[in-house]
């Protein structure tokens, strides 16, 4: 869609369903196809033609899909069909090679990049289905996981602001769906471990 006239383009016409997950720098669109029951996640132009297979797993079900703001990794969730867990996973654009950085009984969802790049929040329910979803940070240079809440009603959707140490969610903790914020200056997410250590 053209956001001065509104008008609205075709890209593409695809056999199965596709649907787009990101947009990097460089103008390539990140998606998921699915077809006869496999889904799988690709790169498009932005005439809508497929021009990568990322990944081809017929037993697994890839999703949430980001670019990192420099375009040259991607993070995506990826499940097992039958249910049975997920996995939070990195692909390096320029190699192909596909990096295993977490894996939960439960569900992990909601990826989002720090603008440096160098965090990645997500939800995970690491309890699985009777756990609740609380959110989590992949420290990409130190390669280390730290929980970021830790409350009996779901929290999810996290969302970085530009500044790289705001964070925002969602979270039904108060009864209703509300939006929160992590703000701990002035080092980014200090004053939460410090609160952790003290539990």
């Amino acid at each position: 869609m053209n956001m001065e006239d509104f008008t609205i383009k075709p890209l593409g016409k695809f056999e199965g369903w596709l649907s787009i997950s990101d947009w990097s720098p460089d103008n390539k669109l990140l998606g998921f196809h699915e077809l006869a029951g496999q889904r799988d996640l690709v790169v498009l132009d932005l005439d809508g033609n497929i021009v990568e297979n990322l990944t081809d797993t017929a037993d697994q079900s890839e999703h949430d899909a980001h670019f990192s703001p420099d375009g040259l990794k991607i993070a995506f969730a990826n499940g097992a069909i039958d249910g049975a867990g997920t996995s939070l996973e990195m692909i390096d654009i320029s190699t192909g090679n596909r990096t295993l950085l977490r894996t939960s009984i439960g569900r992990i969802y909601g990826i989002s990049w720090s603008p440096d790049g160098d965090a990645i929040a997500f939800a995970d329910a690491p309890g699985g289905a009777d756990d609740d979803a609380d959110i989590f940070i992949y420290h990409v240079k130190e390669q280390s996981f730290q929980q970021v809440t830790d409350d009996p009603a779901w929290d999810h959707m996290p969302e970085f602001c530009n500044n790289n140490h705001t964070l925002f969610f969602t979270s039904i903790r108060s009864g209703e769906e509300r939006m929160y914020q992590v703000d701990p200056d002035p080092a980014p997410f200090l004053i939460i471990n410090r609160v952790q250590k003290e539990r």
